[in-house]
């Protein structure tokens, strides 16, 4: 069960797609590490339990998130960075990226991966003759681990869980911030749940994307940074520093003192960002 506060990421295949020519392990996969965020995009990510991609993407899935695409340097810095030896141990990282034909379709290996969440690729890092496709089953992308001769470089692997000299194979699930009621983008809804949530601690957890146990004024900013976003917008942006200034000129008309002052102030906001028409706070 994902953590309520967390995103939704929808997933553009189904779970029975996922498991079509699948060889993959039988353990069960979880956590094994707690989410993540990353402080310069604002996205979230979690690192799954030894397995093969289909089982990896198929609990991200239940986490409410997909595995993790990497649209530009700062994500792939900040994955590999952050999970590739993640407890002191060497780990292959699964990301997002796969190949739904199976080089069915006539094109050439390379154009037929994409992003299991949809998003356009925009962003590779592959290892130098990649990918390759031995054997003819190599449909699914990862990052190697920081020993390999070129740390965080993509491969194409088979639905595997270690490689030939025995390193795992774990999934890096990402989640998007500031999705309150799991519907997969960050929206009007949302808002309304963090102002009638806002000021509440003591372990409340719907709308408390930082994660420090209350639902407060970053949180609101957060909504703020992704009102608008959908799974394919909110992989590309990185946070824009002309937002950030537009954020705290509009909070600073407002003081800090509960839903009633501040959701009235981050509708303004949003008006003036994204040019708008928002209804009344009270509808």
């Amino acid at each position: 069960m994902r953590p309520l506060g967390h995103s939704v990421i929808s997933a553009s295949v189904s779970l029975a797609s996922l498991f079509v020519s699948s060889i993959s392990s039988a353990a069960a996969v979880v956590p094994i590490s707690p989410i993540i965020q990353d402080p310069v995009t604002g996205l979230e990510y979690q690192l799954l339990s030894n397995a093969g991609w289909t089982d990896s993407e198929a609990e991200a899935q239940l986490l409410g998130g997909n595995l993790a695409t990497i649209s530009n340097q700062e994500q792939q810095k900040f994955v590999f960075g952050t999970f590739g030896g993640y407890s002191g141990k060497q780990r292959i990282l699964w990301t997002g990226l796969y190949d739904p034909t199976q080089d069915k379709n006539g094109a050439p290996h390379v154009s037929d991966f994409v992003w299991v969440s949809g998003a356009p690729v925009t962003y590779t890092n592959w290892d130098a003759g990649e990918p390759n496709d031995v054997g003819g089953v190599e449909f699914y992308v990862a990052m190697y681990y920081p020993n390999y001769h070129n740390p965080g470089s993509w491969n194409d692997w088979s639905n595997r869980t270690a490689d030939p000299i025995g390193v795992p194979f774990h999934g890096v699930v990402e989640f998007l911030p500031g999705d309150a009621d799991d519907d997969g983008s960050v929206g009007f809804d949302d808002l309304l749940i963090v102002a009638r949530n806002y000021d509440k601690g003591g372990g409340w957890t719907q709308g408390d994307f930082n994660g420090d146990g209350a639902v407060g004024f970053d949180d609101l900013l957060i909504v703020a940074r992704n009102y608008g976003a959908t799974l394919t917008s909110s992989q590309l942006a990185l946070l824009d520093p002309a937002f950030r200034a537009d954020e705290q000129a509009a909070f600073t008309e407002v003081p800090e003192a509960g839903a009633a002052a501040t959701a009235p102030a981050l509708f303004g906001l949003l008006i003036r960002r994204r040019k708008w028409f928002c209804v009344d706070a009270k509808t």
